[in-house]
């Protein structure tokens, strides 16, 4: 966490949900701990980031996305 910061862990998070829906993984969480970083990283699925424990999902924005 001290060498990345939370827009490039929000595009690394962003990348591998598109991944995994890509071959056939059905994503309904993000698991992490209570790091500010991961934090403000997940706020980032928002126009306007707001820390919250549902997003929009990045595959299909009719599906909720946990944290």
């Amino acid at each position: 966490v001290k060498s990345i910061n939370y827009l490039d862990l929000h595009n690394m998070i962003k990348k591998v949900i598109l991944k995994l829906e890509s071959i056939g993984f059905f994503l309904i969480t993000v698991i992490t701990d209570n790091n500010s970083i991961n934090r403000k990283a997940m706020s980032q699925f928002l126009d306007r980031p707001k820390l919250q424990y549902v997003y929009p999902h990045h595959c299909d924005f009719s599906r909720p996305l946990f944290y």
